[in-house]
């Protein structure tokens, strides 16, 4: 099909339409990644913008492509821009960008380029004029990468007048074909084997992470046992508190009863040394005053049992066993975690690694 002509029946096409108009945006979009528009362009510029007629959005695009795709002739050939929404110079602006198009043909052999006319600048809307601005966007990207990369590109806008340069051009286009198949296949069949590798390592893993997770829900069962042992013989602060004075009130009862022991030696030893030696010393009747004495401070102190205190301490060492055993178990289950880390971060390293090399 010819690509100068339009039919109606395209025309009318609303799909045809809208991927059209999308080619175009596209096009002008990657343009727009390496030369910098205007914000002036940046405010016109949508995918839409040529659904109707749209003045202002065609001077800044047709300015645009034509500046990126020849700079200095540009400037030489579009001298009334910008027009300042001067009637009189949007008029003439116009002439200048017609007479500049209808030279595109001629300048550039893979142009390809729709003849417009001036009727057609006038009202800058429609399937025709997004056709015609289409074809410029695709020279305008086609011209920009021959100058940025300098291969031969695989299409062309228009294909050339020697036969020769198209048998070649289908001849490349062929072979890189070719290589893309093949070099997809074998990316599709290193991914398959490098899928079932890293499937498996992932099931290894899962399988690992179930063990490690059972051992450790295993050792928090243990752990509220132990917990629920202790709370049953754990005392409250008033209780401890209570023992804790208890413990030191019969202390100081120890206490008291060894300094009377004592004082109680002094006394003999007191009645012995000034005795008179015609004098004997009824230490029977002595020992009984003290007995009688000692009884009576006895009686003024509380009752206690010593084996109250050696229940305590046992208690008290009990307790201290079963921290130890619960210190213990809190450790191995830290350490099991640590190691299943350990070895979930080595796992991934080495997949990395893998993705890495590949």
């Amino acid at each position: 099909m010819n690509t100068t002509r339009m039919t109606n029946a395209n025309a009318s096409n609303p799909k045809m339409d809208r991927d059209l108009q999308d080619k175009l945006y596209m096009n002008i979009a990657l343009l727009n990644m390496i030369h910098e528009p205007s914000a002036d362009f940046r405010t016109v510029f949508k995918r839409d913008m040529f659904a109707k007629s749209n003045k202002s959005a065609f001077f800044h695009v047709v300015h645009y492509l034509l500046t990126v795709l020849n700079p200095e002739m540009a400037k030489e050939k579009l001298v009334t821009w910008p027009t300042c929404n001067v009637i009189n110079r949007e008029n003439k602006f116009r002439k200048e960008v017609l007479n500049y198009l209808n030279e595109l043909n001629k300048l550039y052999e893979e142009a390809d380029l729709p003849t417009m006319m001036s009727s057609h600048l006038l009202a800058p809307g429609g399937y025709r004029f997004i056709h015609f601005m289409y074809k410029l966007s695709q020279l305008v990207l086609f011209e920009d990468l021959k100058r940025d990369y300098p291969f031969e590109l695989l299409c062309r806008p228009k294909q050339s007048s020697n036969e020769e340069i198209n048998e070649k051009a289908y001849q490349n286009i062929m072979t890189y074909t070719n290589e893309i198949n093949t070099e997809t296949n074998n990316a599709i069949n290193k991914f398959n084997r490098m899928f079932e590798i890293f499937k498996k390592e992932a099931e290894k893993t899962v399988k690992e992470k179930h063990e490690v997770y059972q051992q450790l829900k295993e050792i928090d069962t243990k752990i509220e046992i132990e917990e629920r042992k202790l709370g049953e013989n754990k005392l409250t602060k008033e209780e401890i508190s209570k023992k804790l004075q208890d413990l030191q009130n019969k202390f100081e009862t120890v206490e008291k009863i060894n300094n009377i022991y004592s004082q109680c030696n002094l006394l003999v030893s007191h009645l012995k040394e000034n005795s008179n030696e015609g004098e004997t010393l009824d230490l029977a009747e002595a020992l009984k005053v003290t007995n009688i004495n000692l009884r009576r401070q006895l009686s003024e102190l509380p009752d206690y049992e010593i084996t109250e205190l050696e229940s305590y301490l046992q208690i008290l060492e009990k307790r201290k066993e079963e921290l130890g055993q619960v210190e213990k178990h809190l450790r191995t289950k830290h350490e099991a975690f640590v190691e299943a880390m350990s070895k979930s971060e080595n796992l991934l390293k080495d997949i990395i690694e893998d993705v890495k090399e590949d």
